[in-house]
């Protein structure tokens, strides 16, 4: 009867069910934070080059370049060399009358067959938003970026996979239709 009435040892008992479940709700936490975060970083990415890239009269070589280079500082912590892919994209109204791609650049190794351009290929019918209306004379520069995400720890949570995010971006200063040498 003394036995059922001790008490001593059920903390211990408490405590040894709870931790493994307060330590996987702690990193569960943890990794859909860093999900969340990466998402935000890739669009981020996607926003300032299309944004950089679309302030200018004209566009070289030499300042996409620098423009693709600028994007290791704004991924921060993400490893973007290996893990990242960025197609940039200029769309102007072909005689026809439809969005045409001019002009595409591309930085980083691609990751998959699956991260190829989703507005077209050079030459080609640009596949653009319905909202979006070209007139006479303009132009969209557009940024798509594609990251290839690893979970660290609970990869069922929120599982592994490519990011894909765009930004549309009207040029200030003309259509942008060619890249100066």
């Amino acid at each position: 009867m003394r036995l059922i009435k001790e008490q001593k040892g059920s903390v211990l008992i408490e405590l040894a069910v709870a931790i493994p479940l307060l330590v996987t709700l702690l990193f569960s936490g943890l990794e859909v934070a860093r999900f969340m975060l990466t998402h935000q970083k890739v669009a981020r990415i996607a926003t300032s080059v299309a944004d950089i890239s679309s302030q200018g009269q004209t566009i070289s070589e030499a300042e996409i370049a620098n423009v693709f280079d600028a994007t290791e500082f704004v991924a921060g912590s993400l490893n973007f060399s290996t893990d990242g892919y960025m197609i940039l994209t200029s769309v102007s109204r072909d005689g026809a009358n439809n969005p045409a791609v001019e002009w595409q650049r591309t930085h980083g190794t691609q990751i998959s067959a699956e991260t190829i351009s989703k507005v077209g290929v050079p030459g080609g019918t640009a596949t653009i938003p319905s909202n979006f209306v070209l007139e006479a004379g303009e132009g969209l520069i557009i940024a798509e970026v594609y990251y290839d995400y690893s979970a660290l720890l609970f990869g069922d949570i929120v599982g592994d996979g490519l990011i894909y995010k765009t930004a549309y971006y009207r040029p200030r200063f003309g259509a942008l239709q060619q890249v100066l040498p």
